[in-house]
């Protein structure tokens, strides 16, 4: 149940274009991949990527398509489908779910080909 409700709030931060409530669930430190840049950054740097990435593109929907558990079972996985004014994208978001909000330790977005 957990499960279902860290990805609806990751999700419902995405279509929002909400880099602040979206960045509060990365880690102290994230592995950040996005067009044209791809670090290891700590969490107020990344989100400040984030923001010029949500700054530039315009929503228009998005949804998970797949999700899992890894095999040592600690952590989950997402995939999903981004489409904006400017494309479409698949994003990869890896995370531990908590009690309280998943935290994210990668997300990675790339274009859609």
């Amino acid at each position: 149940m957990i499960q279902l409700q860290s990805q609806a709030a990751i999700a419902s931060a995405i279509r929002a274009q909400d880099p602040a409530k979206f960045a509060a669930f990365f880690d102290d430190e994230v592995e950040l991949s996005i067009p044209d840049l791809e670090q290891i950054l700590k969490k107020e740097d990344a989100q400040k990527v984030i923001t010029e990435f949500f700054n530039s593109i315009e929503v228009v929907s998005f949804d998970f398509k797949h999700s899992g558990r890894t095999s040592d079972g600690k952590s989950l996985y997402c995939i999903g489908a981004l489409k904006t004014k400017r494309g479409a994208f698949r994003v990869f978001v890896y995370y531990e779910d908590s009690s309280e909000a998943p935290v994210i330790k990668v997300f990675r977005i790339e274009t859609d080909q």
